[in-house]
């Protein structure tokens, strides 16, 4: 039997592919069928889930409903929690007036 895979904390997006190969390494460890065979059971594609655990899913990623599905037929959970250290909330950038939408009233938005 394959060692129990320690938990993984991500931050950025490019660590992604450390969560593919914690799901790989889950999905071994509980004794679960190749991915070809238990994706339909997890309700995704078998490309989607290989691409996953191998870290090569692109740019386009993985949406957040399917992530949850494929950690919630695996018996796992998304926790999120806030950062050790210190947080700085990220920097808004002011669109210059050119770059802004055009309105044709307070909150709606101008349909050509």
């Amino acid at each position: 039997m394959p060692p129990k895979p320690e938990p993984v904390i991500i931050r950025r997006p490019d660590e992604l592919p450390e969560l593919g190969a914690f799901i790989r390494a889950w999905r071994r460890y509980a004794g679960m069928a190749d991915a070809r065979e238990i994706a339909p059971y997890l309700g995704v594609g078998t490309r989607l889930l290989v691409q996953l655990e191998s870290g090569t899913r692109g740019k386009h990623g993985v949406t957040t409903g399917k992530l949850l599905g494929i950690l919630a037929g695996l018996g796992l959970e998304l926790v999120v929690r806030p950062r050790s250290g210190p947080a700085k909330p990220p920097r808004r950038k002011r669109l210059s007036r050119a770059a802004r939408p055009k309105t044709s009233g307070p909150h709606r938005l101008a349909i050509p």
